[in-house]
């Protein structure tokens, strides 16, 4: 698809021009009248809302970047410390704003492992175990420059290095490879879906500062976090004013030398406690059915 000077900065990602997608959405919907729409993707703006005004009840966005006009009755945003006026601009008056992280849409297993996750977090026994996920592709290949820093670091007791990453990820047999000659124990898996039993496992957390942010939080694992994409970096602020996570910067930032550092700084304080206590208060792991009571209250 080739960007037109009137497309969203994100245009591209939809495939299509805008009205060749909302044709075909339309088509998909046929003839049933569903009471909400929902939509989450940066390429979709208020034109394209506008073709279905007719033709479901109402429509509910989802969005963190606030960059482009929105045509909707409900509005998500899950990011921690968004503020009102942000939006006010881009969305129709009477638009009923969600903002912040007590809407995280976490999975149900995060809620229901949380309560032995907040049991653990009351005593920490060291960095047994480091949970390192840079997003399911990290084309940038962050995962190796994060191993090569762990090596590094002093080890008493050496962890156990826990990896998660897509099973296309381009840059996995290289990961693997570094998993087979460290000296350090290391488990490489891919397409996981057991992600909040290795939080609960996990003493520290190595990661992208996307969504993922949120079901540490919920977890109270200890992050340092890494922005890897432009809409992470207010999340990645955030929480480390508050205190929840440690970040080191964007993907372009990141060396051996940072990661060994700021693993060696954050093991020799109390750190780790406080970034779970606080962790486990920002996010609390109901936030989807907050927004179904929400969905239901509106219809």
């Amino acid at each position: 698809y080739r960007m037109r000077k009137s497309d969203v900065a994100h245009a591209s990602w939809l495939g299509a021009s805008w009205q060749q997608d909302a044709e075909e959405s339309i088509r998909a919907i046929g003839n049933t009248v569903p009471d909400w729409l929902i939509v989450d993707h940066y390429a979709i703006d208020a034109r394209w809302h506008n073709q279905f005004r007719e033709r479901v009840g109402q429509i509910m966005v989802i969005d963190d970047l606030a960059d482009r006009p929105l045509d909707c009755d409900l509005l998500l945003d899950q990011t921690y410390g968004r503020q009102l006026d942000t939006y006010q601009e881009q969305v129709p008056p009477g638009c009923q704003i969600l903002l912040g992280s007590r809407y995280a849409l976490l999975r149900p297993e995060f809620s229901k492992l949380r309560p032995l996750a907040i049991k653990k977090r009351k005593i920490f026994n060291g960095i047994n175990r480091i949970l390192v996920t840079m997003g399911a592709m990290d084309p940038d290949n962050v995962t190796a420059t994060v191993l090569e820093g762990l090596s590094r670091v002093d080890w008493k007791d050496k962890p156990v290095i826990d990896i998660v990453l897509g099973g296309k990820a381009p840059n996995l047999k290289q990961v693997e490879s570094m998993a087979k000659k460290s000296t350090l124990e290391i488990l490489v898996s891919t397409d996981v879906s057991d992600m909040a039993e290795r939080m609960l496992a996990a003493d520290l957390a190595i990661g992208a500062s996307g969504s993922t942010s949120w079901e540490r939080c919920c977890m109270g694992l200890p992050s340092i976090t890494i922005s890897i994409a432009e809409n992470q970096s207010l999340i990645a602020y955030e929480l480390e004013k508050k205190g929840a996570a440690k970040y080191l910067g964007t993907l372009e930032a990141i060396t051996e030398e940072s990661i060994k550092c700021s693993v060696e700084k954050i093991r020799k304080t109390d750190q780790l406690k406080s970034m779970a206590t606080i962790g486990i208060q920002i996010v609390d792991g109901s936030g989807a059915k907050c927004l179904a009571d929400h969905l239901i209250e509106k219809k």
